[in-house]
Order: structure tokens, then sequence, then C-alpha cells
């Protein structure tokens, strides 16, 4: 039996969440909380960050539902950054899909989890 163990980031520059290349202030209350002041030179644009909470956190530049959705915060960024890849880095940190065995030396998403464990004729099980 393959057992994956849920393996959360500990901290945001894992994903890329760097003060050199960006601000973030979110607060989402009893889901937690996360800033960075940017340390970088250059001006930045205000973006605003909205979070859709349903079963996960999911991170967007506006409201995407009347009910489950609201303002989180504000994000910092320089010119050069584009606010696509830090939603993709903010989702990745928050409501990371990361697990690893140790019993098999294998990590990845759940799905190459899966794959991998099926590859090889495993029986498998996720925890948290």
């Amino acid at each position: 039996m393959a057992t994956f163990r849920h393996v959360p980031y500990e901290h945001p520059d894992e994903v890329g969440l760097l003060p050199c290349t960006l601000g973030v202030s979110i607060d989402i209350g009893r889901y937690g909380s996360l800033n960075i002041d940017y340390l970088g030179s250059e001006e930045t644009r205000q973006i605003p960050i909205f979070a859709y909470i349903h079963g996960g956190v999911l991170f967007t530049t506006a409201p995407t539902c009347p009910f489950d959705s609201g303002r989180a915060g504000t994000m910092f960024l320089p010119p050069n950054v584009l606010a696509a890849d830090v939603f993709d880095q903010l989702n990745a940190y928050w409501s990371n899909d990361r697990y690893y065995s140790e019993d098999l030396d294998f990590g990845g998403t759940y799905e190459e989890c899966v794959k991998f464990a099926e590859n090889s004729g495993l029986n498998y099980t996720f925890t948290h």
C-alpha cells in the first residue's frame, strides 16, 4: 500500500512569491492572511485581489460569485510582472496540490501520484 501525504508549502517563496518582484496584502479571516512588502525599486501598480472560497480558495481579479467570493486584498506589481502569474502562484501557495510518499520517494500533484501508483500496480491512499 502506497500512502501519499499532503505536503503544504512552508513559505511563499517556494512558489515564487518574492518581495523583490511583488507586494501582496491578503486577509481572508479564518482562512489566513499573507503580507509581503515589496522591496523592489520600480513603481508598482495596484491590483485588487478577490477570493472565491468554496471547499478551497481561488484568487482572481474580480468577484466570481455573489455568495462565496469577495475582496481579499491588494497586490502591488511592477510593470514587468504579470498579474496572471502572481495569481497562479497565490493559488498554488494557498490551495496547493502537493503530495509525497516517503515509502516510494515520489511526490507530485494528486494526479501525478495516482498515475505513478497505478502505473506501478500499487494500491494507494492519500492523507493530510
